[in-house]
């Protein structure tokens, strides 16, 4: 019996005498990985992005209402008090103050939201990327990334991890007859955090305590906006339509996300490819069993010259896996150079820091592989049967 090195050589020249066919088997094997790498690993990313989205955006948990008098106010209370599906209801919710950072190095002030951390929309359940959540009062948690203004990229925007820690100087605009003023009242706090946006979709926005935002809130808030009205945190994103019926007459409003649509939508993509990995198959088949006819010449004459049947069996199979390495270099290489590119332009062009923006599902990817080695060896052991069970004349004719 050769030995493996042996092997591989011989294959090497088969291969090299015949470039066409190396050439064709190895681009085959390079769009079956590609037709089987995409569709997979949108469904992964897709399905990873999903998830996260109805697991950290706070709005996918809130029930707005607008409350016009006392009566609807009294129906709020009781429906928060008596529905244990309700976490929370914040009467006159305000939203968020309007502000200024006036001590960082940029041109001008910059403006963004400040929001209190109240459940599902606080810092502390999203992915702090340094510093720490808030402890206390005359402290901030910041988005990783501050726009100067509204046509801002990644490239001009404020990198906040370099004022962690620094004490900032904000001015918030005061709420006056139905409208932000031209008047300030400054205050200072400690950036002791910045945080992931990409879990909550918040590129703007820093959070003080709920201690400190509500202490401030008469003061910033001259004029109750009756549109604003009150909130109502429900504990899952599923119990938000169902809630909110219970507010008639306070025009209820929340974000729909329809998560169904997405999942039937990746349910699709997934049958595609399940549909495609089974016609690559076919094909790699029917053109494997080509391939491996046109080496009987090869074939015959290593029995001839007294190589046994394994021997056949692991010259075919080095000369096809060089074609299957080969395949696999090249696409793992343009998958990551693609990857990569793909990230940088979302990293640039986005308004928010992008994590996991692209998900390689190595899973689907290796059980794909491996039906295709289980495959190759079961053709070549049938092939390589037949030219051992061939007769001294046939072989002559071959």
């Amino acid at each position: 019996m050769i030995t493996n090195k042996d092997a591989f050589g011989l294959a090497r020249k088969n291969n090299k005498k015949k470039k066409l066919r190396y050439f064709i088997m190895t681009t085959i094997i390079t769009l079956m990985l590609f037709m089987i790498i995409l569709p997979f690993s949108y469904y992964k990313s897709e399905n990873n992005r999903m998830k996260n989205y109805l697991k950290y955006e706070y709005q996918t948990k809130t029930i707005q209402l607008s409350i016009n008098n006392d009566e609807s106010l009294e129906i709020a209370r009781k429906v928060a008090k008596e529905d244990n599906r309700v976490v929370r209801f914040i009467e006159n919710y305000v939203p968020y103050y309007r502000a200024l950072i006036t001590n960082i190095k940029e041109d001008r002030p910059i403006g963004l939201y400040i929001k209190s951390a109240v459940p599902y929309n606080s810092p502390n359940n999203q992915v702090i990327l340094e510093g720490r959540t808030l402890k206390n009062d005359d402290e901030i948690v910041c988005s990783s990334m501050i726009f100067v203004d509204d046509q801002s990229t990644i490239d001009n925007a404020v990198n906040m991890s370099d004022y962690l820690g620094q004490t900032l100087k904000f001015r918030f605009r005061i709420y006056d007859n139905g409208d932000f003023t031209d008047n300030y009242i400054e205050r200072q706090y400690k950036l002791v955090g910045i945080y992931n946006e990409e879990k909550n979709y918040e590129y703007q926005t820093c959070y003080i305590t709920e201690n400190a935002y509500e202490s401030q809130k008469d003061e910033i808030i001259k004029e109750w906006n009756e549109a604003w009205g009150g909130v109502v945190y429900v504990k899952d994103y599923f119990d938000v339509e169902d809630v909110s019926q219970k507010f008639p007459g306070m025009s209820p409003m929340f974000m729909r996300r329809f998560p169904n649509y997405p999942k039937t939508v990746l349910t699709i993509v997934i049958i595609e490819a399940v549909i495609i990995m089974i016609m690559n198959i076919i094909a790699f088949i029917i053109y494997l069993k080509g391939y491996i006819k046109n080496n009987y010449k090869s074939l015959t004459l290593y029995k001839a010259l007294g190589f046994t049947k394994e021997d056949s069996e692991k010259i075919i199979l080095f000369q096809i896996g060089e074609s299957f390495i080969t395949a696999i270099v090249i696409t793992t290489v343009i998958t990551f150079i693609g990857t990569m590119c793909l990230r940088y332009y979302l990293y640039r062009k986005a308004r928010f820091y992008i994590e996991n923006g692209v998900k390689i599902d190595c899973l689907a990817i290796f059980i794909f592989l491996m039906l295709l080695f289980l495959i190759i060896k079961y053709m070549i052991k049938r092939n390589t049967k037949i030219i051992e069970n061939l007769t001294v004349k046939e072989l002559s004719k071959e």
